[in-house]
């Protein structure tokens, strides 16, 4: 799930959860580079953003389609380390 966190100093970050203790947050950018741990005193909103896929764009494909989709990404996944 794609979060997005607002800092006091009014900057925006999203990414996924990379790691977070009780004192930080580190996100990964959309490409799985992660970033710098942001303390969480300094965050003032947290959310999640659902996920980069836009709503409806798998409406036209056939369930076997779908099915053959989510074995690529999780193929793709777990090669990327």
């Amino acid at each position: 799930m794609l979060t997005q966190v607002t800092t006091k100093d009014g900057q925006i970050q999203a990414g996924y959860i990379a790691g977070e203790t009780a004192e930080a947050l580190t996100l990964k950018d959309l490409s799985g580079n992660p970033g710098q741990p942001i303390a969480k005193r300094d965050v003032t909103a947290r959310s999640d953003a659902g996920t980069l896929m836009p709503d409806g764009v798998t409406d036209w494909m056939s369930e076997q389609q779908r099915l053959d989709l989510l074995r690529y990404l999780f193929e793709l996944g777990s090669s990327v380390k």
